[in-house]
């Protein structure tokens, strides 16, 4: 928990910083607290893709469709990767907004 903590308020920390910190500081958990670690990384760096693809998602339908209704939001982001680009790629063709989002 303290070293979550410590990386998400340190602005200024980047991985390799908290990598060499670790070294210095706990040499013998450094194996454990790195896997750890990593999987945060990762798990933030999923989450910022899907939340970066929401935003260009619904930027795309809003410029071609105008105001997107609350049950296209609440779905946009709920979506997965894959829900995301696919409606991406048919936003160039759709007329409608249910034709981006149909099955």
């Amino acid at each position: 928990s303290l070293f979550r903590y410590l990386a998400l308020v340190s602005e200024e920390l980047t991985f390799a910083g908290f990598h060499a910190k670790i070294h210095e500081l706990a040499p013998a958990a450094e194996r454990e607290i790195m896997t750890i670690a990593d999987k945060w990384f990762n798990e933030g760096h999923a989450k910022g893709r899907v939340e970066g693809r929401v935003s260009l998602l619904s930027k795309l339908l809003t410029l071609k469709f105008g105001e997107l209704p609350e049950p296209y939001r609440v779905r946009i982001a709920a979506a997965n990767l894959d829900e995301l680009d696919t409606w991406a790629e048919r936003v160039l063709s759709a007329a409608t907004l249910d034709q981006v989002f149909a099955e």
